[in-house]
């Protein structure tokens, strides 16, 4: 089961048609249990166009869940198909035309704490913002998985109440 924002959604619910009513928004995921990939899966079995930004190298990423959408790793190294921790800016540039350019977005931000660690939480959040307010525009799902434990109180909180918790993912 597939809790958003007090919604409750099955399995059988997303293979109904009833995901539609989660585009235009971003969801924060509680991902101890590293379930945002095969929620990000689900979402391509859909029909979904996705996009993945992470810290894993996409080589991994590729072969760990066999998806070939476009793959950006959160790395400093400065190659192709890299995005700079340091530059949100191209970071939410990327995101946004991913978004305007695509059929059904779907987007998964996975290394919101090395993001965090590589400017600070603000500057983060402010970005997430407006990552968040053209996923509305442009009917998006932004999945955010993070390891609640490295944020602090309040910081979490914060990004709870900002994009909703999903809490369980099977």
């Amino acid at each position: 089961m597939v809790t958003v924002e007090r919604e409750r959604l099955s399995g059988g619910d997303m293979q109904n048609g009833l995901e539609g009513k989660l585009y235009g928004k971003t969801f924060l995921l509680d991902d101890t249990l590293h379930h945002g990939y095969p929620l990000f899966m689900r979402f391509l079995s859909e029909g979904a166009s996705g996009l993945s930004i992470s810290r894993s190298h996409p080589d991994k990423l590729h072969s760990l869940y066999g998806f070939s959408c476009k793959t950006y790793w959160l790395s400093q190294i400065g190659k192709e198909d890299c995005i700079d921790p340091s530059s949100l800016s191209f970071l939410c540039h990327t995101i946004i035309e991913f978004m305007k350019d695509s059929t059904r977005p779907v987007i998964i931000l996975d290394g919101l704490e090395y993001l965090v660690t590589q400017t600070d939480f603000i500057t983060v959040l402010k970005h997430l913002h407006i990552i968040n307010d053209y996923a509305k525009i442009y009917d998006a799902i932004l999945i955010l998985p993070v390891e609640s434990a490295a944020f602090e109180g309040k910081e979490l909180s914060i990004l709870e109440r900002e994009f909703g918790l999903l809490e369980k993912v099977k």
